[in-house]
């Protein structure tokens, strides 16, 4: 199954239209990072050939939410993964957690986390994209309190 997705991946990145004047970042999975693309590991397909930036997405998923958020489950072996990253011209890494809902305690979980990791991250010579999602849903009731 997982060659058929880079077999997909690599059809995408080889295409003529993928190219620095579309796109300036590609976040790679460890697997996508470990493969090849047109005899190149696919980070040095497309900062050699495409002149796009690869980043490494290295969260594990999601917790279950909680306090309105999802935190990022942890990162066993994150030093390990990063060590490995350092074979291929991989810039910085990617991570993910979400806020649902504007609850101070949650969104102090997330970011408190989010820099936790990136700490890591920076110790070992790569920039963390720190940018958790926010899916905020606005009540009616607060819009009335604001007008």
């Amino acid at each position: 199954m997982f060659d058929l997705v880079h077999e997909m991946r690599a059809r995408i990145m080889t295409c003529d239209c993928f190219d620095s004047e579309r796109v300036l970042g590609a976040i790679l999975f460890e697997d996508t990072m470990e493969r090849e693309v047109n005899g190149k590991s696919t980070a040095n397909h497309l900062w050699e050939d495409k002149n796009i930036v690869p980043f490494l997405k290295v969260d594990k998923g999601l917790a279950e939410q909680m306090s309105g958020v999802q935190v990022m489950k942890p990162i066993p072996n994150l030093d390990l993964l990063l060590d490995k990253a350092k074979n291929y011209p991989v810039f910085g890494t990617k991570m993910r957690s979400v806020i649902y809902e504007p609850n101070v305690d949650g969104i102090e979980l997330v970011v408190q986390q989010q820099f936790d990791v990136a700490k890591q991250i920076i110790s070992k010579g790569f920039m963390p994209i720190v940018e958790p999602e926010s899916i905020l849903t606005v009540h009616k009731s607060m819009i009335a309190k604001c007008c």
